[in-house]
Parts: C-alpha cells; structure tokens; sequence
C-alpha cells in the first residue's frame, strides 16, 4: 500500500496537495498533475471532524460577535482568521492520517 507517492509518476505528492484540495477525493499530483483519491475516502473523518467543529465555530461566532469590539468588516475578518486557525489542527491530522493509512490511487472520471 503506498499512501505517499502519485501512482502515475511515481513522485511524492506532498502535504500541500492534500490540504489544499479540501477532501480526499479531489488531490492532484502537484508534478504530472493527475487526479488522485484516497481509498478507503475518509468521509467517516470528515463527518466526525464537522461534529466537532460546529460548536467550536458557534463559540467563534459568540465570542467575535459579543466580545469583540470591532466594525462589521473587523468581525467578519477576525472569524475567518479564527475559523482558520481553529480547523488547521483537524487538516493537519487528517493529511498525516491519509498519507499513513490509505491508498492513494488514481481517480476514475
């Protein structure tokens, strides 16, 4: 089982590709550029990963809409930063999860 390397070029796809494709059916090999998944998918992580962050994104809201004294545009800046910061932990674990327990395989269109 190979979870790091492209199966087409043979290349490591890195961190990056993983993190910024969003889900682990949308990677693309940074170098021959094909469309890569992860198999099994890990919806299973991603749907426990949004029972987890929903109520720490409605502790953001509540603590950037009531106890920050900010403009509207300031508000909306500061929870996307803190909404950022908050999920880059599950991200993180999930690419390290991905790349150590599944497949990376090439995506059938």
């Amino acid at each position: 089982m190979n979870s790091t390397d492209c199966p087409n070029c043979k290349k490591d796809i890195g961190v990056w590709s993983i993190y910024k494709a969003g889900l682990p059916n949308m990677i693309k090999c940074p170098h021959c550029k094909s469309k890569l998944r992860y198999e099994p998918s890990g919806w299973k992580m991603v749907l426990i990963s949004y029972a987890i962050s929903i109520p720490i994104f409605a502790a953001i809201y509540f603590f950037v809409s009531n106890c920050l004294s900010l403009s509207k545009n300031g508000q909306i800046i500061a929870m996307v930063l803190l909404i950022f910061l908050a999920w880059t932990p599950f991200e993180i674990y999930f690419v390290r999860r991905l790349r150590s327990k599944h497949e990376l395989l090439l995506k059938e269109n």
